[in-house]
């Protein structure tokens, strides 16, 4: 009886996941097919640039996926892109996310976690924190981190030693994340120091997809919730997450205390708390895009934004922009370097526009 029952189950479950991994199919898209339990993602994790590329060839700008049991599209037609991202964003505003139900105070109030009303609500809050005019208040902090970065090649060069150039960018970018977002010294070229935000910055960001808790973390939300409330303690990486709600919740309380704050400090942690003073909320026209405007007219709402939802937005600024900066410059070194004609022209239409100043 018990075993007719488990295969009865057991058939159905498959049945089920069966059905699920044809969505596509059943809608007349083409796509590669996939694990019964993990859909496509096993195959993203091997190489995602080889996944998109190999399945391009296959099946053309637009096939089907199933990532743990989700569906998603991928294409690289620009009108069907527009149409989603642009004409028809406000049916489109919400990101996948298995994970969205997290307990994570930080993770779970990251922008691109937020969906519907709530990411409205943040996502109009803190535009008016990063206009233009805004913006260029970091250009100091830039060009000191970039100058740093000049110092340490030229040091580097005379040793006649090949240069480490995507270690330096990292460093670079680690350099610029900390002075511009918290207005820390990550002091990242000097080996002989490492403060304890440097420490919890570099392992947070050494998290790989391969990681079989991270695996675990996006497979089983819910277990990890469930974990969550029988220990009091986090699954991912809660000393990281302690050390930085501990110590951004201290640097709030001292930057709201201190009444000249707004005059002393220009990182993206100041401009975010001076948002939340502003009783004018709209972006400058020169600034507008079309999400900021289909924002603007759906959100209604006058609520601010929490100070935890605050910190996920500045620990969201260091785990999106670190790889991606670094990886973006490294590769527009070795494409410079293979093209010296073009290496050239740059350099002139840089020193040009500088006319012998120090900065634009």
């Amino acid at each position: 009886m018990a075993t007719g029952i488990l295969v009865c189950i057991t058939t159905i479950f498959y049945y089920y996941l069966n059905q699920h991994n044809q969505y596509w199919q059943r809608q007349g898209i083409p796509g590669p097919k996939g694990n019964i339990f993990f859909g496509n993602l096993l195959q993203v994790f091997k190489s995602q640039h080889d996944f998109d590329r190999i399945n391009t060839e296959k099946f053309g700008g637009t096939f089907g996926t199933i990532m743990l049991g989700t569906p998603a599209l991928i294409t690289n037609d620009l009108d069907f892109i527009q149409e989603v991202v642009i004409k028809h964003f406000d049916a489109f505003p919400d990101r996948l996310d298995v994970a969205s139900n997290t307990k994570d105070d930080i993770r779970g109030n990251f922008l691109t976690r937020k969906k519907g009303d709530d990411w409205r609500r943040i996502r109009h809050r803190i535009t008016p924190a990063f206009t233009s005019a805004k913006m260029k208040r970091l250009i100091n902090v830039m060009n000191l981190c970039s100058k740093e970065l000049v110092e340490n090649l030229e040091t580097f060069s005379k040793t006649g030693k090949d240069v480490p150039l995507k270690d330096m960018l990292s460093k670079l970018t680690m350099n610029v994340i900390g002075r511009s977002v918290f207005a820390a010294n990550f002091n990242s070229f000097d080996e002989t120091q490492k403060t304890p935000f440097l420490y919890y910055s570099s392992k947070l960001l050494k998290v790989s997809f391969a990681d079989p808790i991270f695996l675990l973390l996006m497979s089983f939300p819910n277990l990890c919730n469930l974990w969550t409330k029988l220990t009091g303690k986090l699954i991912f990486l809660p000393d990281v997450m302690d050390y930085y709600r501990t110590t951004l919740n201290d640097i709030m309380d001292q930057r709201l205390g201190d009444s000249d704050a707004p005059n002393k400090f220009n990182d993206v942690f100041q401009l975010l708390l001076n948002s939340l003073e502003e009783t004018n909320h709209d972006v400058p026209t020169e600034d507008k895009d079309i999400i900021s405007e289909n924002v603007a007219r759906a959100s209604k709402d006058k609520k601010t934004v929490t100070r935890a939802e605050i910190i996920a937005q500045l620990v969201i600024f260091l785990v999106a922009g670190y790889e991606t900066t670094a990886s973006t410059l490294h590769f527009i070194c070795y494409i410079l370097s293979q093209q010296p004609e073009i290496q050239e022209k740059l350099r002139d239409e840089v020193l040009s526009v500088l006319d012998g100043k120090d900065s634009v």
